[in-house]
């Protein structure tokens, strides 16, 4: 094979795999910053009084990092959710008719964009 075209093929496998680790890091930096937003799941106080740490107030559980918590979700009852230790979720909503206490020494860390009341 000529020397020149030698060259051009080689340019041409060089570019190539220049291209697929450009696109693979695309694919990871996108993965790594949609990733929670994918994996984030609602959780719904059931209502009633309680502490944020009983896992049968919650429709999913104790909230995560992940959760989108909702006190009540429009239930009519009266909520009074008590934070009771270090907790975490992502955003948060609480009806109009309820609240959420963060007794001395707790607290509540929100990571995602939102808190409505």
């Amino acid at each position: 094979m000529p020397e020149h075209l030698t060259s051009s093929l080689t340019w041409l496998l060089t570019l190539s795999r220049f291209r697929a680790f450009y696109a693979l890091g695309v694919l990871l930096v996108w993965v790594v910053v949609t990733a929670p937003a994918a994996f984030a799941q609602t959780d719904v106080w059931l209502g009633g009084a309680g502490n944020w740490s009983d896992p049968s107030k919650w429709s999913a559980g104790v909230p995560t990092a992940t959760s989108n918590v909702f006190i009540d979700n429009g239930n009519a009852a009266t909520s009074s959710v008590t934070v009771d230790g270090g907790f975490v979720c992502n955003n948060l909503t609480i009806d109009a008719n309820d609240s959420l206490t963060i007794t001395s020494g707790n607290s509540l860390d929100i990571f995602g964009t939102t808190i409505t009341n």
